[in-house]
């Protein structure tokens, strides 16, 4: 099933120079706002905005997803991004997580999946913010399989304990 969303402006992996605002708040913008309706699921994305995405994906570099932390729908939109850049070559997923917990999160994966990951966050919903949500975790297996997620942020004091039972939690950021 598609989830629709709306994409203002210059979402479609543009770069856009920062401007001053008007000192008028009412003035008109000087071009007019592009909106395009796009939908996204397992499959890849869909709609205007799906198609000019997909346009956009054959020069991009890097894809950057802004989310609201602990909802699905960016999770969601990120791994349709994937479906569809894949053919481009490999891909890279960075998740704000240190390598302690990429390490706890590898060898949940490794011995049981998904259910896994829920089991060791039982009670701990929030030990692994950026990991802890399942569809969190979904895109990040998608990647994982080629050891191609990357944990580039802090550790965070109180996360889940490791599969010997240690703390897995070596520092803050």
């Amino acid at each position: 099933m598609f989830k629709w969303v709306h994409i203002v402006g210059a979402l479609c992996l543009y770069a856009v120079p920062a401007q001053a605002q008007s000192a008028d708040p009412k003035a008109a913008p000087s071009e007019p706002v592009e909106i395009f309706e796009i939908g996204f699921s397992d499959a890849g994305l869909s709609g205007a905005g799906g198609e000019r995405l997909k346009a956009a994906l054959a020069d991009a570099q890097f894809v950057a997803v802004g989310e609201d932390h602990g909802f699905a729908g960016s999770p969601r939109l990120a791994q349709a991004l994937a479906t569809e850049a894949r053919v481009y070559g490999p891909l890279y997923h960075a998740v704000e997580v240190g390598p302690e917990t990429l390490k706890w999160f590898r060898a949940r994966l490794a011995s049981g999946g998904l259910d896994a990951i829920e089991s060791g966050l039982a009670g701990k919903p929030l030990a692994f913010p950026f990991l802890s949500n399942r569809e969190d975790a979904v895109l990040a297996d998608g990647f994982d399989h080629g050891n191609r997620v990357w944990g580039i942020d802090q550790e965070f004091v109180g996360g889940a304990d490791d599969i010997d039972g240690r703390a897995c939690v070596t520092g803050a950021g």
